[in-house]
């Protein structure tokens, strides 16, 4: 479901610059690529947070990490 909602939304951002339509970008990028972004989000955090009860900070900090991360080592590619 992150998957589905993530592409649409990146998919009709690029339509919506091609057409110039700043409202779409807002629907396509900001709400169905956040809606994805979300979901993908909040998935792992909350299986790292039952699976580690006595360190949930911890398990939660590391996840933050891991998606900041990612998007430092994906942004220049």
């Amino acid at each position: 479901m992150a998957a589905v909602f993530f592409g649409l939304g990146v998919t009709g951002s690029g339509l919506a610059v091609a057409l110039g339509s700043k409202y779409l970008l807002y629907l396509f990028y900001g709400v169905l690529g956040g809606i994805g972004l979300g979901v993908g989000y909040i998935a792992p955090v909350s299986t790292l947070v039952k699976w580690f009860p006595d360190r949930r900070g911890l398990a939660t900090g590391l996840a933050i990490m891991g998606f900041g991360f990612a998007a430092a080592i994906a942004r220049p590619a």
